[in-house]
């Protein structure tokens, strides 16, 4: 029974860029990643390029991220040994430390305090000395001089994309130019937003071979449910029979297919089967009421991340809901909330667009969420307005 497994003694869920401790979906996605690779590595060479994963917050980018970099660091491709490397974009900025992971990452020891000179030829760049992205490039061709990449591969993994600076998209453009002339597997992970940060860098030294993005989805109906029951074994909690696959369902539903609401709602499950022993009726309301304030606590960190307020948003929302809309033209969102705010909300994933020139809130119950927000911050100035006219009392 539940009641009598140790609770502090099961797996604990990891936090949301952390892996899952089971992962589910994603099949494709893996595949095709892993036939590049495969194809980098049987050519001898990486023909440059940079592969965008990109889809709304909370689909799962970092978990597949990290689930990719599990399954081929260390594995063997076409006689190469791959090595994989994953940074946030900050790690890109600096060409020093960027240079010292990118050996580390191939288990080359370099002579010297930090990173010296690689060979005689190559630029000497040291954690004291200020360098450009153009180091970069004859460090990578001076490495292969100097052997490191003998019998290796590097995937090379960037999440967060779309918070890269200008010197990290120079240095981001080096590496896809592939100077070391040996396979480079180059993958963004990122929002919507991420192409049009990359396609206008700030110094105009882009990059120029970006590949069609691989666009996520939220996990099928199967997959979620795989996710919820896979999570849930791991962590020692399906070891009731009693256990009915409609409450599983009812959590993998309500998570809409995002892994970062999932995990929510698996927090809410564990609370409630130790609270109760079981995930039914009371049980289960519990777990799912727990499983709605994590993804509305999510919801709103994705609104305070904007530089606009969010309540600039309440009548784009209102309006599709009147008109029961789930999108509208640009050009009418601008001319009702403003240019601003929208390119705001288009920058944190808030709101999409498609290639027909129309917006729409792009998480599922997203608009609800702001419907339900622009009520309450009425609410709260209605009464501030009462209290203000109130007459004062000696």
């Amino acid at each position: 029974m539940f009641s009598e497994l140790p609770y502090m003694s099961t797996p604990a869920l990891p936090d949301e860029r952390q892996p899952p401790l089971y992962f589910a979906g994603r099949k494709d996605e893996l595949r095709t990643l892993e036939t590049e690779l495969e194809t980098l590595c049987a050519t001898g060479r990486a023909p440059g390029g940079l592969q965008l994963v990109r889809g709304m917050p909370g689909v799962g980018k970092t978990q597949l991220a990290m689930k990719y970099i599990g399954a081929v660091a260390d594995s063997k491709r076409n006689g190469l040994k791959v090595c994989a490397l994953a940074l946030d974009p900050g790690g890109l900025s600096e060409t020093t430390s960027l240079f010292r992971s990118i050996c580390e990452a191939l288990n080359a020891r370099m002579q010297g305090d930090g990173i010296a000179q690689v060979g005689e030829v190559g630029a000497k760049v040291s954690d004291d000395i200020g360098c450009h992205a153009g180091d970069l490039g004859l460090l990578l061709r001076q490495s292969q001089v100097e052997g490191l990449w003998v019998g290796k591969a590097l995937v090379l993994v960037v999440d967060e994309l779309q918070r890269i600076d200008a010197d990290g998209i120079e240095r981001l453009a080096v590496l896809h130019m592939n100077l070391s002339n040996c396979p480079i597997q180059l993958l963004g992970f990122g929002l919507h937003h991420t192409p049009r940060v990359l396609a206008n860098p700030p110094r105009g030294r882009g990059i120029s071979r970006i590949k069609p993005p691989m666009e996520l989805a939220p996990l099928p109906p199967e997959d979620a449910l795989d996710a919820v029951a896979g999570n849930l074994e791991a962590m020692g909690r399906l070891a009731n029979s009693s256990f009915t696959p409609e409450s599983l369902a009812a959590l993998a539903k309500a998570s809409f297919g995002f892994p970062q609401h999932i995990l929510g709602y698996l927090r809410g499950a564990d609370a409630a089967i130790h609270k109760h022993g079981h995930l039914e009726n009371e049980a289960l309301g519990e777990a799912l009421a727990r499983g709605d304030a994590a993804r509305a606590t999510y919801y709103d960190q994705r609104l305070a991340a904007m530089d606009r307020e969010p309540r600039l948003l309440y009548p784009l929302a209102e309006h599709m809901e009147a008109s029961q809309m789930k999108s509208v033209t640009r050009e009418f969102a601008e001319a009702l909330i403003g240019k601003d705010a929208i390119e705001s909300a288009l920058e944190h994933s808030v709101l999409v667009e498609d290639r027909h020139d129309t917006m729409a809130f792009g998480i599922p119950s997203f608009r609800a969420h702001v419907i339900e927000r622009a009520a309450t911050y009425r609410e709260v100035r209605r009464r501030e307005a009462t209290f203000a006219k109130r007459p004062e009392f000696p």
